[in-house]
């Protein structure tokens, strides 16, 4: 009855029909993010070709809103670039580079920002649970006095401040790493180095953030459950310690550490605006920052897209782990109140 009582149910929906109601809610979202990015980047005064900096004649100005579509109506707008976006998966030409599309400066500068965050995530979570275990397993020990001071660290230090120390150590005094690029040849990844150079002290400052969060979130969660019942049920029949932590400390223990992942990881994804001008970095962050200086509505409008669908979509899958880690959670209608 007891278990029966904590079971949190969805009524008479499967798993399918709960992803698909999650699916259709996201394409709503996607929607309303649309409406409002378009509405609003169009009331801010100004615009891409504002004539403040270049003044235009008159025909040219109309030749070049005209190309662009800006002389029509913002509703028209709108709509012409929403049917281009759904049908033809096709999102304009980025004011700021008219030789391409924005999908292909998108996929180009994304595929360094995928790299940078995808590094950092497993330097993050790789390094930020291992320090939590231990900082749970030794409390009050040196290494759960390391633990928090790398976390205060980590969640009080922003990370261009991280990233000025790192560089004046390590490449201006030591001249051991390069101060900025990234170097994303398959030399660095199949040749001799496994790892470029190049790569050390943009993830190391991107990480340590991060880190520090899933540290903090690892251990407060691992004490909490160290201290229920059922771990000393579990000590008391005799159980080692490696059956307890990995039976039921590290499980029971999980939720926070996805909630945290849930968080973290689309804002790993989309770039920081920080470690990639500090290190020169020509990932999406940079992009970004251009774009809105530039009024530039099409890539704004990809990119502002792009984070709303990465944070929906992480949300979805944080919710279907939810229901592997802890039983009790479940998407269906099996096991009734």
């Amino acid at each position: 009855m007891a278990a029966s009582r904590n079971r949190i149910t969805i009524p008479g929906r499967s798993m399918a029909r709960y992803i698909l109601g999650r699916i259709l809610s996201l394409i709503l979202v996607l929607f309303v993010v649309s409406v409002v990015t378009f509405f609003l980047m169009h009331q801010v005064p100004g615009g891409p070709f504002d004539e403040t900096k270049a003044p235009l004649p008159p025909a040219a100005k109309e030749n070049i809103l005209r190309k662009y579509g800006l002389d029509k109506p913002i509703h028209i707008q709108y709509l012409n670039y929403m049917k281009n976006a759904v049908l033809h998966f096709d999102f304009g030409i980025p004011y700021q580079q008219p030789t391409t599309t924005v999908t292909a400066l998108i996929a180009k500068s994304w595929k360094v920002t995928a790299q940078v965050g995808v590094m950092t995530v497993l330097l993050a979570f790789g390094a930020g649970i291992t320090l939590g275990i231990y900082a749970a397993y030794h409390q009050n020990s040196w290494i759960d006095n390391i633990t928090t001071f790398i976390a205060m660290l980590g969640i009080t230090v922003p990370s261009f401040v991280v990233a000025m120390w790192l560089i004046l150590f390590f490449a201006v005094r030591l001249k051991w790493l390069p101060m900025g690029g990234w170097n994303a040849s398959d030399a660095c990844l199949l040749g001799s180095r496994f790892v470029c150079t190049d790569w050390i002290m943009p993830v190391v400052a991107y990480a340590l953030g991060p880190l520090a969060i899933i540290a903090r979130y690892t251990r407060s969660s691992m004490v909490d459950v160290m201290r229920q019942d059922f771990t000393r049920t579990a000590r008391a029949k005799g159980l080692g310690n490696r059956a307890i932590m990995l039976r039921h400390i590290l499980r029971n223990a999980l939720i926070p550490m996805v909630t945290a992942l849930g968080v973290i990881i689309p804002n790993l994804l989309t770039g920081s605006i920080f470690i990639e001008a500090v290190f020169r970095i020509n990932g999406l962050g940079k992009f970004f920052v251009t774009s809105i200086f530039n009024r530039d509505y099409p890539m704004i409008m990809a990119l502002f897209l792009l984070i709303a669908f990465l944070w929906s979509l992480t949300y979805l899958f944080t919710d279907i782990v939810y229901t592997w880690i802890d039983p009790r959670v479940r998407l269906g209608a099996e096991g009734g109140a």
